[in-house]
């Protein structure tokens, strides 16, 4: 498969999943930086001001995974923003995170049934990113 085909495949996955979960507004893919990879909105239409505030938090969930790790609390799997007129959740598969944007009563609780499956659709993107990481690192 082609770069070009897993990117549809990663995209229409993604936007096939926001069609299922309540209240899921929109799905993107980023790395731990908060560069994002792929990005996925329900309608083609997305509150611009929600998601930007997402991908910042992707970036810092990834550093506080990082320290929590290194702390000895362990490896945190996810974790769950509750606002005033979003809800985000944040799944760990760094150097990847995945990070989706709800409506408040967005079905927080299908999300995170569905983690295990989304850790498993982005596994061979997360290993490429971590194989690429360790050349960039050992020059």
């Amino acid at each position: 498969m082609s770069a070009r085909e897993s990117g549809q495949a990663f995209e229409q996955f993604f936007d096939n999943l926001i069609t299922r979960i309540e209240g899921a507004q929109s799905a993107f893919v980023s790395d731990r930086d908060g560069v994002t990879i792929l990005r996925v909105h329900k309608g083609g239409d997305a509150d611009q001001d929600s998601v930007d505030a997402a991908q910042g938090q992707a970036a810092t969930f990834a550093t506080a995974c990082d320290q929590a790790l290194k702390s000895g609390l362990g490896k945190t799997s996810s974790s769950v923003a509750f606002y005033d007129n979003r809800t985000v959740v944040h799944i760990n598969a760094l150097p990847l995170v995945i990070s989706l944007v709800l409506d408040t009563d967005g079905n927080v609780g299908h999300v995170l049934q569905l983690a295990n499956d989304l850790l498993h659709v982005v596994e061979p993107l997360r290993l490429q990113i971590q194989r690429v990481e360790t050349q960039l690192g050992s020059q």
